[in-house]
């Protein structure tokens, strides 16, 4: 067995949220476009959900911070109000707060403490110690009490300490004009010996959340960006696919210092996503998936039901690699113990019924070829996903569209089951053709034989 921490052997596959796994760059896999993500230069980094753009955001913080820039975490919230004179907005004010709040908690990282900060020429003090003052909103020492109380008997709390108490004289720049602020402090923070800043904007925000709130947050962003467009000061974008228009549409973008990027996965990369975790989780046992499982049909079946999605192929091989840890022998998975586990663990089934769209997995299903009536069926079973449905429900509630299912001959309208079998048993294969990624080995649309037919929903 490799060398490797006990801590490590079997979290890889545990929760699939960048949040949760500060062990991430031990087994990060670059996207094609990683060379062009790390420059100073601001980004928009366009990705479906799953496609590890929580990831991608932890990771930049990490080499930012190895690099010599200023993290600067910010979540657009909408609808705040604020002081600032004249046109600035409440976008701008969410900026500055974060970056007086980000060069708080870098001081109280210094190891040299105290000496840190009276090292510093007095203009460098007295302009972080005003830029704090001005930007930081709320009360400050409010906002910084969990900040000292959490570095409180470390070194790096003697220069936070300083740095509040000093002397605030009055304002040494115009407030008012951001530029000039934003100037200044890029100059400030290269004399601590920074290379600049980075504002990421966490595709977790809670703008993210509400698509006309992440809508109004990017028009918003475009109409201030002016201010913030200076060397040294560079801003990161993490955001969901459908918003790329949005931005794209923005005024002023093709003159702006702001490269668009598509997150893109090809399936080489996707294995060695897999395969990184997969060293990680076994604790160097294993570094091939076929040293997991050698079915030949895994890839296909992780391509078809993953896409160029990380977590989704991530989410078909954890149950794959909890078997293999849980046995005592440490076998490689056979075939029918695949066949059982993906029948336990599907791959999550999505109809968004606004707009007409179903994702299986990592997949869009292309849904111009299926009749009216294949979707009414889908749309039916997926509102009553985990229950058992009789071949009469799908026939009278859905094809007669009835409320009521005729109980026998004496009721109106009814039918022996013979008479709409046929039509039935023959959507249900189409729906099946549509939806699973194994038509012939079902794990979506189940048949309870003597029952009724289950659509298994797990998302």
């Amino acid at each position: 067995m490799a060398d490797k921490e006990p801590m490590q052997v079997q979290v890889a596959f545990d929760t699939l949220q960048a949040e949760d796994e500060p062990w991430l760059m031990s087994c990060f896999v670059p996207p094609d476009d990683f060379s062009r993500m790390v420059r100073d230069r601001s980004i928009a980094v366009f990705g479906r959900p799953g496609a590890g753009k929580s990831a991608l955001c932890a990771i930049l913080a990490q080499y930012a911070r190895k690099s010599g820039r200023l993290v600067v975490p910010w979540q657009p919230v909408p609808d705040i109000t604020g002081d600032l004179p004249d046109s600035h907005t409440a976008h701008v004010q969410q900026i500055l707060d974060r970056c007086g709040m980000a060069i708080l908690e870098y001081l109280a990282q210094q190891s040299e403490g105290s000496e840190f900060w009276t090292a510093m020429p007095t203009w460098v003090r007295r302009t972080l110690n005003w830029f704090a003052h001005a930007f930081v909103l709320g009360d400050l020492m409010v906002r910084v009490g969990p900040l000292l109380d959490e570095v409180e008997g470390l070194p790096g709390s003697g220069a936070l300490k300083e740095t509040l108490a000093m002397p605030l004289g009055g304002d040494l720049f115009p407030r008012h004009n951001v530029r000039i602020v934003v100037r200044e402090l890029i100059k400030t923070l290269r004399r601590l010996g920074l290379e600049g800043l980075w504002v990421l904007v966490d595709p977790l925000a809670p703008a993210g959340e509400n698509r006309a709130d992440l809508v109004q947050a990017i028009h918003h962003f475009f109409s201030t960006l002016p201010f913030f467009e200076q060397e040294g000061f560079t801003y990161k974008w993490f955001l969901p696919a459908w918003s790329e228009q949005e931005v794209l549409q923005a005024t002023g973008i093709e003159r702006r210092r702001l490269d668009p990027l598509y997150l893109a996965w090809k399936p080489e990369k996707l294995r060695s996503i897999v395969e990184a975790r997969l060293d990680l989780a076994t604790g160097g046992d294993l570094s091939r998936i076929a040293d997991l499982c050698d079915i030949p049909t895994l890839i296909n079946w992780l391509e078809k039901v993953g896409g160029d999605l990380p977590r989704e192929w991530l989410d078909q091989v954890r149950p794959l690699v909890e078997f293999y840890l849980d046995h005592p022998d440490k076998a490689p998975v056979d075939e029918k113990t695949w066949f059982k586990l993906r029948q336990d663990h599907p791959p999550r089934l999505l109809l968004d019924q606004q707009n007409q769209r179903v994702f299986v997995g990592g997949r869009e299903i292309p849904l111009e070829e299926v009749s009216p009536q294949v979707y009414g069926l889908l749309k039916y079973l997926y509102n009553h996903a985990g229950r058992v449905v009789s071949r009469a429900e799908l026939y009278y509630r859905v094809y007669l569209g009835q409320e009521t299912i005729p109980r026998g001959p004496a009721d109106e309208g009814y039918l022996s089951p013979p008479e709409y079998a046929g039509s039935i048993d023959t959507a249900l294969w189409r729906l099946r053709r549509t939806i699973e990624p194994d038509p012939n080995n079902p794990v979506l649309l189940r048949t309870l034989r003597g029952h009724g037919v289950r659509l298994e929903r797990r998302w």
